[in-house]
């Protein structure tokens, strides 16, 4: 009984550690920055597929079992859409502040938040925005997707059930 208290406490232990967060390596870091300076780059141009490529590996996927639905429509309906909201909002100085970020390796999977940052231009009124962004190193690249409302959380959380640690919110 009291060898199985203290295994359990030890799991219990490392359980925590493998998911703490921690700061990124130099290496980690300069690659996240790399990355986000290009879907930042990307989303201000409005390179509507190369945003909607840079979304987490298991998203569209999981989107697409959910709805029932080919992955390949599912793709192709966010670049048509992300295409049309790049037409009437004009993003501007879309930048990626990855200072001070921390990075969890929950279940093996390497991820951590950052803001993306600038103005979008709606009818000629400028509107600030700051948004939450998650980062995901899959096969050697950063994916991104916002995390700004439960509903875009939940989305990760459905896809990554692994990442159990998301705060949507600005």
């Amino acid at each position: 009984m009291r060898l199985s208290v203290l295994l359990a406490a030890a799991l219990a232990c490392f359980a925590g550690l493998a998911q703490a967060e921690r700061a990124p390596s130099a290496e980690e870091l300069k690659s996240l920055q790399k990355d986000a300076t290009a879907f930042a780059r990307n989303t201000e141009k409005n390179r509507a597929a190369r945003v909607i490529d840079a979304l987490p590996e298991r998203v569209i996927p999981s989107v697409a079992q959910q709805a029932m639905t080919p992955p390949k429509l599912i793709r192709d309906t966010l670049v048509e859409q992300t295409k049309a909201f790049g037409k009437t909002s004009q993003p501007k100085d879309v930048a990626a502040d990855v200072s001070g970020v921390m990075l969890d390796d929950a279940g093996g999977l390497t991820w951590g938040v950052v803001r993306l940052t600038g103005t979008s231009i709606y009818s000629g009124q400028r509107v600030r925005f700051d948004t939450r962004t998650i980062a995901i190193l899959e096969d050697g690249d950063w994916h991104f997707a916002r995390i700004d409302t439960d509903a875009q959380a939940d989305l990760i959380r459905a896809a990554y059930p692994e990442i159990t640690e998301i705060d949507p919110g600005r």
